[in-house]
């Protein structure tokens, strides 16, 4: 008997599953034709929403778990490709109209991959921030600039650590 399998959409760069989904058919199909030109991430309680562009995305195959199914943005790959609870985790982020800054936990002790999308505003693209953390170092600073002024939704994603999404206001 064969193990029932699924498809997770994951963030290249960092290896955050953003989305699960049964699998019909044998083969993983290109990202585009799962999520069309992006992802989009709402945060509980909240009506804004950020898109993660389909060429920040891959999709994998992977053993089925319910877990995944109910809460994607609680898992990542490990780097044999399996679907994983991080211990790691981004336990802040803080936005001001210039600044977006990441924290996470433990104290990285080698550079990680660090992606922010923050919701570009009404007919806009996401704006994107990618950067490294730094070795011994907990914190991340990208300098932001462009967005009109408003809430905007933010994720921010680091390699292998369970992601974090927020509200931002830039003016």
């Amino acid at each position: 008997m064969s193990a029932r399998k699924m498809l997770v959409v994951v963030i290249d760069k960092t290896k955050v599953v953003v989305g699960a989904a049964a699998r019909r058919m044998a083969g993983v199909p290109a990202v585009a034709d799962l999520v069309g030109p992006g992802l989009l991430l709402r945060m509980k309680g909240e009506d804004s929403w950020v898109q993660v562009p389909a060429d920040e995305l891959i999709v994998k195959e992977v053993d089925y778990r319910d877990d995944v199914v109910r809460q994607p943005l609680g898992h990542v790959l490990d780097a044999t490709g399996s679907v994983v609870t991080p211990t790691l985790q981004v336990t802040q982020l803080n936005a001001t109209s210039s600044e977006v800054t990441v924290k996470v936990f433990p104290v990285p002790q080698v550079e990680k991959t660090v992606l922010v999308l923050i919701d570009g505003g009404p007919g806009q693209p996401p704006v994107k921030l990618v950067g490294k953390t730094a070795a011994g170092v907990d914190t991340t600073k990208f300098a932001v600039s462009g967005l009109p002024s408003g809430e905007h939704l933010i994720i921010a994603t680091v390699d292998a650590h369970a992601p974090l999404m927020a509200v931002g206001s830039f003016f």
